[in-house]
C-alpha cells in the first residue's frame, strides 16, 4: 500500500491512496483513490470564482485472476 499527501499556494491540496492485497493464490484486488484541489489564481472579473482551479476525485478497483502464468484476467472500474 502507498499513502501520499501535498499542500502547496492556493489551497492546493492532494491525497493518494492505493492498497493491493491477495485474496487467494490466484485472486487479487488493488483499491487506489486520488482527491486534488487548488483554488484558481487568475481573477475572475466578472465575479465569481478565480480561473485555473482544480477539484477532481478519481477512484479505481481492479479484481485480478491468475489461475495459472499463461491466464490472466483483470476486472476495473473507475469512477472520475
Amino acid at each position: 500500500g502507498e499513502v501520499r499527501i501535498g499542500l502547496g499556494n492556493f489551497d492546493y491540496r492532494l491525497g493518494e491512496i492505493m492498497l493491493n492485497a491477495p485474496i487467494t493464490d490466484s485472486l487479487a484486488i488493488r483499491l487506489a483513490g486520488r482527491v486534488k484541489y487548488r483554488e484558481g489564481y487568475v481573477d475572475n472579473l466578472a465575479g465569481g470564482a478565480a480561473y485555473n482551479g482544480v477539484d477532481t476525485q478519481a477512484y479505481r478497483a481492479l479484481l485480478a485472476f491468475e489461475p495459472n502464468d499463461r491466464f490472466r484476467v483483470d476486472v476495473i472500474g473507475n469512477y472520475q
